[in-house]
């Protein structure tokens, strides 16, 4: 396994959206309970620290998910007071519009880096 390590701001201004290592070939944000795991599993496990490209990528994930919890507090507030089924079908709208959009993003991380 190999992990990237990311400054704790990042993921303590966005806790449900990234975390402080990212693993390959998960693809994915992982915690110590994983690395231990991992260990005792007998894999080997290297961690490097994120390069500053990496971590401007990371900073722009926490930007676009702030983004996002702002849209839904505004959302909310625009709705407030109205039946709970117009909020409903108007939320899901948004949200449907939302992830519509077809984007692939890149990986946060570069694992081609030593």
């Amino acid at each position: 396994m190999k992990v990237v390590y990311f400054p704790d701001e990042n993921s303590s201004r966005a806790q449900t959206a990234v975390g402080a290592m990212f693993a390959s070939p998960q693809n994915k944000w992982v915690n110590l309970l994983d690395l231990i795991s991992a260990i005792e599993s007998g894999e080997t496990v290297e961690i490097r620290p994120a390069s500053e490209a990496e971590i401007k990528r990371a900073d722009a994930y926490v930007a676009l998910h702030q983004i996002g919890v702002m849209l839904g507090e505004k959302l909310d507030a625009i709705l407030e007071g109205e039946p709970l089924e117009d909020v409903v079908r108007k939320t899901t709208a948004v949200r449907d519009a939302i992830e519509s959009i077809d984007v692939e993003l890149p990986c946060i991380v570069d694992f081609t880096k030593g």
